[in-house]
């Protein structure tokens, strides 16, 4: 007489055993399964919409993925794919670019780098994203600095504001030195007249 209490397999296996248990478990739990399925797919949906929402989001996680390349050659070829896509925000093309660039330059390809450094500069601009757009300039003194061309480095590593300043705000006296905010011209203008007042007071 067949023992109803044994297990349904012809044979006792441990792998078996396991395997039907948790058929068992499946059977029982089936609506928790179900759910979990459909909480996957409503959160991969929920996440890819995000991305598309908030393209910032997006761009910066395929440049973390392009970044954390362990293969260089990859890895290169993922920055400039970014680079080439339009759909990535300006900033990260600009940062992918600026990251070939030092790819070059370190490997003595000068000619290569300076168009990809021009690129990475233009997109640094739309992005409007300071710290970018100071670590495109730094890059592209560095394209001419390794080409030999110094006078173009330092026109590069000329900070913005402080030409603006010296053109905008600074003032030259008759001795040719230049003010902040046009102070010591002036002061120097008013030094002079109170000479000569008193000069003419005690005359």
């Amino acid at each position: 007489m067949a023992d109803d209490l044994g297990t349904s397999t012809s044979y006792s296996d441990p792998f078996y055993d396991r395997l039907e248990a948790f058929a068992n478990v499946l059977k029982r739990a089936w609506p928790l399964v179900l759910l979990a399925m459909i909480l996957s797919v409503v959160a991969v949906f929920a996440i890819s919409w995000a991305l598309h929402r908030h393209p910032d989001a997006g761009s910066a996680a395929r440049f973390i993925a392009a970044r954390d390349e362990q293969d260089a050659a990859k890895r290169i070829t993922a920055y400039q794919a970014l680079i080439a896509d339009t759909t990535v925000t300006a900033s990260f093309r600009a940062r992918a670019g600026i990251e070939v660039v030092n790819d070059l330059l370190a490997k003595g390809d000068t000619a290569s780098a300076a168009p990809v450094a021009v690129k990475a500069g233009t997109d640094a601009a739309a992005s409007g994203d300071v710290d970018v757009q100071l670590a495109a300039k730094l890059t592209r003194a560095a394209v001419h600095q390794q080409a030999n061309e110094l006078d173009q480095a330092a026109v590069e590593l000329r900070h913005p504001r402080s030409e603006a300043r010296r053109l905008d705000l600074g003032g030259s006296d008759e001795s040719g030195e230049v003010g902040r905010d046009g102070q010591v011209g002036q002061d120097r203008g008013g030094d002079q007249r109170k000479g000569r007042g008193e000069l003419t007071l005690g005359g």
